[in-house]
């Protein structure tokens, strides 16, 4: 009979040994199937946006045309007044330009660029005038 308790006893704890780590991990793995089922569902709600994203962003700069001399320094990102998405908010970090030679005389175009997630673009343009720099002679 002894013999049949010290089993039982064994068996029973056993079992608690299994049993206890299963109920346990449950409610962790119940967390982890609904942090995954709601993330699923913010990255479908997520595309769905995309998919009527159909407005492009704004695109603004301060001016559409500046006259600088041989040499000056261009700042490329002063001349964006805004740059936004009706759904994604400021873009500006995201505007792309390309640059020109500031020491060759002419007439050039910077090109700005924007698009939002969903690949609506926006463009707008900076007409630079590059005037040979003066050279001015003090009189004593």
């Amino acid at each position: 009979m002894k013999k049949i308790k010290i089993i039982f006893i064994a068996f029973v704890a056993v079992i608690i040994c299994i049993a206890v780590p299963i109920i346990l991990n449950r409610g962790v793995i119940q967390r982890k199937l609904e942090a995954a089922r709601q993330e699923e569902a913010e990255r479908q709600k997520y595309e769905e946006m995309l998919k009527a994203d159909e407005i492009a962003p704004i695109l603004m700069l301060t001016q559409d045309k500046v006259i600088m001399y041989q040499g000056d320094e261009l700042n490329y990102k002063a001349f964006i007044k805004e740059a936004s998405d009706n759904l994604e908010g400021d873009l500006t970090e995201k505007v792309k330009y390309n640059e020109i030679d500031i020491n060759a005389i002419g007439e050039y175009v910077v090109d700005y660029e924007i698009s939002d997630t969903a690949l609506n673009t926006t463009k707008a343009e900076l007409q630079v005038i590059i005037k040979e720099k003066p050279n001015f002679k003090y009189v004593d």
